[in-house]
């Protein structure tokens, strides 16, 4: 009998090998940490970030993606309780 590959399913139902999942998901844990801290330096800064991204990556696209956020209520988000960064593995 062979052995398969272990993959995992994502959320675009696309099957990854493991360790491609595993490295995308410290990728993503890593860009919400920084999101985080960068957030905490104020508006100001996280403007200028995004600027940046912009500038480098096409204005086009970060100006549409802002704008969609940008378009979310608040007291919504707060109501669904996801109006702050949580940690993405939770264990239980």
């Amino acid at each position: 009998m062979r052995d398969l590959p272990i993959t995992v399913k994502t959320s675009g139902k696309k099957r990854l090998p493991l360790q491609q999942a595993r490295s995308l998901g410290l990728k993503r844990r890593r860009r919400f940490r920084h999101a985080k801290a960068v957030h905490a330096l104020g508006s100001c800064t996280t403007a200028e970030c995004l600027d940046e991204i912009a500038r480098e990556f096409g204005e086009q696209l970060v100006d549409h993606v802002l704008e969609k956020f940008a378009g979310l209520d608040p007291a919504l988000l707060k109501a669904f309780d996801v109006d702050a960064l949580t940690p993405i593995c939770r264990v239980r």
